[in-house]
């Protein structure tokens, strides 16, 4: 009798799923009644929803907890939604498309905030949000402009698998929990400029086809960066680096900068692709010794990899660990 006393309080307390009554065909019916986006969202962010496998595009499938029927048009907000200063407790808008534009600066979101599967086709923006729970955007695609200008992420978030098809801005944005970017696609540039990372952040297996700027940005704790396709310029000028950074298996299709970038810790390059010019010029690289490993890496002229230190001063001859491709040389950009 204790036990099943315990198992209940177990499942009032900590999964409130279970707590939740049925939700029914007539509330659904209401929601696609609703004809303001802005009433029929915050109607429908009151509905929990539970995963139930991805649709045929890729994108996740939705169903409600205690019915069989899916998220379907009363998911889909097609005017302008602006909630900018609004405050959320637990926010669970998964599966939702967004075909109108969302503003919510400074919205402050006090517990979880979770879009999992959302479809953001118009313009998002989130300048300025305070996140204090932990915020879910993976499976997400972000059709339009992205905007986290100076946005607070004060608990875990992940973007696991999103498609970003227009610019993004994190420009001085504060990531103050672990992050993951993991397996993403950035198809414009994206704007990372002054970011701060103050934990674990992993952007591995992702895709920047455009200009990707980390200039000046902070990685604090574990930078993993590994597996990445950088099609364009890959600026890390002025970064930061704690602990340790991985860019193994990493590919530079174009220019990789890292002139002036300092590192507290190890830096891991190894079977890198360098495929044109890397610059290390004015960076701490050369007094990292046996901390730096370019084991495997590969680079297609001298030319490219001369701010890439060798003995004489450096106590190890990061040249030498690397090996010599078949490739054209590209040009140094003074643009800094």
């Amino acid at each position: 009798m204790l036990k099943k006393l315990l198992f209940l309080f177990y499942l009032l307390t900590f999964n409130q799923s279970y707590a939740i009554e049925k939700v029914t065909a007539e509330q659904i019916e209401k929601l696609k009644t609703m004809e303001n986006s802005k009433d029929r969202f915050l109607e429908y962010l009151k509905l929990p929803k539970s995963e139930s496998g991805k649709r045929a595009n890729g994108s996740i499938n939705w169903t409600y907890y205690g019915t069989t029927i899916s998220v379907g048009d009363e998911a889909v907000f097609k005017e302008d939604i602006e909630l900018s200063s609004y405050t959320f407790d637990n926010l669970d808008a998964s599966g939702a498309i967004f075909n109108g534009g969302v503003f919510c600066t400074a919205v402050n979101f006090k517990n979880r905030a979770k879009f999992t599967g959302a479809n953001f086709k118009g313009y998002l923006k989130l300048e300025g949000a305070q996140f204090n729970g932990s915020a879910d955007f993976s499976n997400c695609v972000f059709e339009n402009t992205c905007d986290f200008v100076l946005t607070s992420f004060n608990n875990i978030v992940t973007f696991y698998n999103s498609i970003f098809a227009q610019k993004i801005y994190f420009h001085k944005t504060n990531f103050n929990q672990n992050t993951i970017f993991e397996k993403c696609i950035f198809k414009e540039v994206s704007d990372f400029l002054t970011t701060n990372f103050a934990f674990d952040i992993s952007f591995k297996g992702s895709i920047f086809q455009q200009v990707a700027k980390f200039r000046f940005a902070n990685f604090s704790k574990i930078t993993d960066f590994s597996s990445c396709t950088f099609t364009q310029q890959a600026d890390f000028f002025g970064a930061s680096f704690g602990v340790r950074a991985n860019y193994a298996n990493t590919t530079f299709s174009q220019e990789a900068t890292f002139r002036w970038a300092k590192f507290n810790g190890s830096i891991n390059f190894a079977n890198a692709i360098f495929a044109a010019f890397v610059n290390f010029k004015y960076s701490n690289l050369v007094n990292l010794g046996s901390n730096a490993n370019f084991s495997g890496a590969t680079y297609t002229s001298e030319e490219n990899i001369k701010y890439i230190p060798q003995m004489p001063p450096a106590s190890v001859n990061y040249r030498a660990q690397m090996k010599k491709v078949q490739g054209q040389t590209a040009r140094e950009s003074y643009a800094y």
